[in-house]
């Protein structure tokens, strides 16, 4: 047996290519820069604007609050641009620090309610779609109504989406009890 061959049986088959050998090099020496440099960035506005238009069908608060999400909490952590910054205090201010952090779930909600009603289909497969996406939606906004208090301003709007999907459903019980509640929300506003 020649010496090389010898040799060849010491060395691991993966590092024998030169390529491998010249990554490890450089990952055993670039990893701790791009540690020690984790500081966080911030999102350029054409990334707030493509997540804007993503978001395109949903009320305005849902899509300052899912393009803040995808910048801040989703993949690479980044902050918002400040401009976009004044949207998302302007929001928080109005539907209120704590049901913010959860407000997610009730677009990810309205989201789900508007694809069940984009399926028309009355085959057997379709209807069970539609209704595990109902379901769905119900989940996430039973979800955001368990994290927020009475004083949210957007309840008339969960209680309407919640209504509209037990009608979807044929809970008819459920639905009205629903709109009893809305009703109460609009008698508050006519006294004051």
């Amino acid at each position: 047996m020649s010496d090389e061959k010898k040799e060849s049986r010491y060395i691991p088959m993966h590092i024998k290519n030169k390529y491998i050998k010249i990554f490890l090099i450089f990952f055993i020496l670039a990893a701790p820069f791009s540690v020690l440099a984790g500081k966080i960035h911030k999102a350029s506005m054409r990334e707030v604007r493509y997540y804007m238009r993503k978001y395109a069908d949903m009320p305005v608060y849902c899509q300052c609050r899912l393009t803040e999400r995808e910048i801040t909490e989703i993949g690479v952590k980044k902050e918002v641009p400040e401009t976009f910054g004044y949207a998302i205090k302007r929001w928080k201010e109005k539907v209120g620090e704590s049901a913010w952090e959860g407000f997610h779930h009730y677009c990810f909600g309205i989201r789900r309610y508007r694809e069940a009603i984009m399926i028309l289909g009355t085959d057997k497969k379709a209807k069970k779609q539609k209704k595990d996406m109902l379901n769905w939606a119900l989940s996430e906004f039973s979800q955001f109504r368990n994290s927020i208090d009475a004083k949210f301003p957007l309840w008339p709007n969960l209680l309407y989406y919640e209504a509209q999907i037990f009608i979807q459903l044929g809970r008819y019980d459920l639905a009205n009890a629903r709109k009893r509640q809305m009703s109460k929300f609009q008698r508050r506003k006519k006294s004051k």
